[in-house]
């Protein structure tokens, strides 16, 4: 083969080289710059981690500004993560967090993760908060519901209205606990409206940032005299434990709603808030988690380096 033949076969290879890495990113682009995805400016979009779930939003709580969407708008089943609106609601309207909340047999009557709570027991109202919250009782969510309005019903009014408060346009809640229901819907942009107003509620933020909490219960039924002991109660929400910079919120599933997490977290004053949704294995559901969280960080370290070179 002479040079000459030799350069121009050379040249075929790096020109179809080329070629092929351009569609690679072409397709890479077309992929997260669909409709349904919202952007930030950002300085390298090819380090945008891939996300394996339905549904997911990331926000940067300092300046309202969203990093990262996906399907953010599409309604899908929000599972437990429902009970950051019971929760959310049950504190704006008990003045007394010291109050014995009754149980009645009708409230407790209910499938999924319970609290194991029975007929004719006085538990304190924070106590039934935080155990509410940290295991996700389904029971729990009910009797703070016929506690707080009188009926599951007249509660999740109130839940719809504090959704329109909010701007939750997407949203639809029919039962308390997040139990897979035809009309009970959110999308992760509206979550993401809702855990925000949760989070500036002083109760609820220090109490999602806690990995566990030491309670009062005071246990009395109908035939027995009371019974009074503390327990410790460990949050089931892993991310605290799983990504050193977390500070809370909420895990949830079924099995419509999939594998769901909405997480804040905090680093150098810096504070992101995300909303995932319908990831199918609950490692796909941390790894997403994670990666999304690093990016975030990492977006907001670069807007401020470039803040400050100019």
């Amino acid at each position: 083969m002479t040079f000459r033949s030799f350069f121009l076969f050379f040249i075929c290879l790096v020109l179809c080289g080329s070629v092929f890495v351009s569609a690679q990113q072409l397709t890479y682009h077309v992929a997260y710059q669909a409709p349904e995805l919202f952007w930030l400016r950002f300085a390298h979009p090819v380090t945008t981690p891939g996300i394996q779930a339905e549904a997911a939003i990331l926000l940067d709580l300092d300046r309202d500004d969203i990093i990262f969407a996906q399907n953010s708008e599409q309604k899908l089943p929000p599972a437990s993560l429902t009970k950051i609106m019971t929760i959310l609601i049950a504190l704006e309207n008990q003045d007394k967090v010291d109050e014995y909340v009754k149980v009645e047999l009708d409230s407790i009557e209910i499938s999924g993760s319970t609290l194991g709570l029975k007929h004719g027991e006085l538990i304190p109202f924070k106590s039934l908060i935080i155990a509410t919250l940290y295991r996700s009782g389904n029971d729990g969510a009910l009797v703070l519901a016929r506690h707080v309005a009188g009926s599951e019903e007249q509660f999740v009014e109130l839940m719809n209205g504090k959704a329109d408060v909010l701007g939750m346009k997407n949203t639809n809640f029919t039962n308390v606990h997040g139990l897979d229901d035809e009309g009970h819907y959110s999308t992760a942009y509206d979550l993401a409206l809702l855990t925000k107003a949760a989070l500036a509620n002083n109760d609820f933020a220090t109490l999602v940032a806690q990995r566990s909490a030491e309670v009062g219960l005071v246990h009395q039924t109908d035939d027995a005299q009371p019974v009074e002991y503390l327990r410790k109660i460990n949050n089931n929400n892993s991310f605290l434990w799983r990504f050193p910079d977390a500070t809370g919120v909420k895990l949830g599933y079924t099995q419509n709603a999939g594998f769901c997490l909405i997480a804040s977290a905090q680093r150098d004053e810096k504070k992101l808030l995300l909303v995932l949704l319908g990831a199918k294995t609950t490692n796909q559901r941390w790894l997403n988690a994670i990666d999304l969280m690093e990016f975030g960080f990492s977006q907001i370290h670069e807007k401020n380096c470039d803040k400050l070179a100019d």
